[in-house]
């Protein structure tokens, strides 16, 4: 192991170098299992791998395999943190995408919320000359119409339309055809521009 190292390269012989030299390039080149190599004793050159006292120096790692990647569906990695949130994203917020089943959901839990607050509203004495009474159904009113259209733009989303679809709720006998699509229309199944399939609740 010990005494004057030689090894080729280009074709010429390059040493002696002491065995701890030879390590040291052994680490520094590229292939260097295939580098020829001799010393005092060898019957010829012979590369390097094949020498045992030489094997720590060319053995390389094989390569780091890639970190198995979690399986998580769209739909968990796209659940609210809590159902706080969940519902406030589900009621009131413009971005994201929304199912079939959950459009109909909130419709009418709205449509009922609304109604119990006229109900309500209605059984206040003197309601009919209240200006706060007027104010508050007014802004059920407001609330109500957000929740839709916040509703309505996600239900596009989840078929890949704009939001700005929900215009033609205000167009008569087109609302009615839109309003059906919304609720009968499958969304897609994959990711699209929106994001992925979400579930709010």
């Amino acid at each position: 192991m010990q005494g004057a190292w030689y090894y080729a390269e280009n074709g010429e012989a390059k040493g002696p170098l002491p065995f701890e030299l030879l390590g040291q390039h052994l680490l520094s080149v590229r292939d260097a299992d295939r580098l020829l190599v001799w010393r005092h004793g060898l019957d010829a050159w012979t590369v390097a791998r094949e020498l045992p006292e030489l094997a720590v120096f060319v053995s390389r790692p094989p390569p780091v395999p890639a970190a198995p990647k979690q399986e998580t569906s769209a739909l968990q990695q796209d659940r609210p943190v809590d159902s706080a949130t969940s519902l406030r994203t589900a009621f009131f917020s413009f971005k994201g995408r929304m199912g079939r089943t959950e459009y109909v959901g909130v419709l009418v839990a709205s449509i009922v919320a609304f109604a119990v607050v006229v109900a309500a509203v209605k059984g206040i004495p003197d309601a009919k000359d209240n200006l706060l009474v007027d104010a508050g159904l007014i802004g059920a009113a407001a609330l109500f119409i957000w929740v839709r259209l916040a509703s309505s733009s996600k239900r596009l989303h989840d078929y890949s339309r704009s939001a700005w679809g929900c215009l033609w709720l205000i167009v008569p006998i087109v609302n009615v055809l839109l309003f059906l699509e919304l609720i009968f229309r499958r969304g897609d199944s994959d990711k699209n521009q929106y994001g992925p399939p979400q579930t709010h609740f």
